[in-house]
């Protein structure tokens, strides 16, 4: 990919990143589930290879490994109006999504890249919602198949350039080096492309 190329995605993911994450008063009580500093250590650590039902997984990733009280209690709020319709959990520490299966009624663990260490780029904790899948036209660096996603804020979903996609660089999966989006392996996203639909949540935890 040219020089141009590069510099041209890098400025379109930094553009849809700063767009989501609005500054958080934590002291005021008027937040969302945005970006937070400073978290303290997970509620508890599982393992989900214990875990047989989705809708067990759902409950313990999204709510054990939340670290702040108020990312807790609006996760817990969300799951209990919306439990059916989260398809999809990218665990951001380990780098892994786990994703329905709604052929098998189980769930299959991926391995991902979500975004790098620098603000602009960092994936955090967060409630989202596919908004288009697409298929055709897509460049090389975006695998086959990509789907869009759009973030809660502040209760109102607001389309962003975040999305699930290939990668023509799959050395970097299992480590967040992404620029932004969560990447997935080729043959992987072809699987979840199938599996998912436009209006089905993501829930990101750490």
């Amino acid at each position: 990919m040219c020089k141009a190329c590069k510099y041209w995605l890098a400025a379109c993911c930094m553009a849809g990143v700063f767009m989501l994450y609005p500054y958080v008063n934590i002291s005021s009580g008027n937040s969302d589930i945005t970006e937070l500093s400073e978290l303290s250590e997970p509620r508890m650590k599982i393992s989900p290879a214990e875990i047989l039902n989705w809708g067990e997984l759902v409950e313990h990733m999204a709510l054990s490994k939340l670290r702040h009280e108020l990312l807790y209690n609006k996760f817990k709020s969300f799951l209990q109006k919306n439990k059916n319709k989260i398809k999809v959990i990218v665990d951001i520490s380990e780098q892994s999504a786990y994703v329905y299966n709604p052929k098998e009624k189980n769930f299959i663990d991926f391995v991902v890249s979500t975004g790098g260490p620098e603000h602009y780029k960092r994936m955090t904790p967060a409630i989202w919602r596919i908004r288009e899948k697409r298929e055709t036209g897509l460049s090389r660096i975006y695998g086959p198949r990509l789907l869009f996603l759009s973030r809660m804020v502040y209760g109102k979903f607001i389309s962003t350039t975040i999305a699930l996609h290939g990668t023509d660089t799959p050395g970097i999966l299992g480590t967040p080096r992404s620029l932004g989006c969560v990447y997935f392996r080729n043959q992987d996203i072809l699987r979840v492309y199938s599996w998912l639909s436009v209006g089905d949540y993501v829930l990101t935890v750490n």
